[in-house]
C-alpha cells in the first residue's frame, strides 16, 4: 500500500507545480487549469 501511496504523491505534486507555473505552456493550452478556484465557487 506504501508504494501506492508514493506514485500518487509524486503524480499529484506535479501537477500543482504547473498550475503555479505560469511560464509552463500547458496552463496557457489549458486554461481552465488556472480557475481551479474559481470553478469551485461558482458550483
Amino acid at each position: 500500500t506504501i508504494i501506492k501511496v508514493e506514485t500518487v504523491e509524486p503524480d499529484e505534486v506535479p501537477s500543482s507545480s504547473i498550475a503555479n507555473r505560469p511560464t509552463s505552456p500547458s496552463v496557457k493550452e489549458s486554461p481552465p487549469l488556472q480557475p481551479l478556484p474559481a470553478s469551485s465557487g461558482s458550483t
